[in-house]
């Protein structure tokens, strides 16, 4: 079971660090998450989010719940993700 968890928090880590690399590295947890939802909105139609490669990768995760930084650390919780 660990290693089932390992392997499916490392795939959110990427998918998370993916959109935050081609974001610019300047926007929120909320955002990020709303960008690996696929959450069209005119915040992502803006800055051309919404035509990333990263543009809902995460739409399959049911209950994503947290992508957050504190001190440069990155915090992600996921529940109920598929893979």
């Amino acid at each position: 079971m660990r290693r089932m968890w390992a392997a499916l928090s490392s795939k959110w880590a990427r998918k998370a660090l993916s959109a935050i690399y081609h974001t610019g590295q300047r926007f929120g947890a909320m955002h990020l998450i709303e960008v690996l939802r696929g959450k069209t909105g005119e915040r992502a139609s803006r800055w051309g989010h919404d035509k990333l490669n990263v543009f809902g990768v995460g739409a399959d995760a049911t209950g994503m719940r947290q992508v957050c930084g504190r001190r440069g650390r990155i915090r992600i919780r996921v529940r109920g993700a598929r893979s």
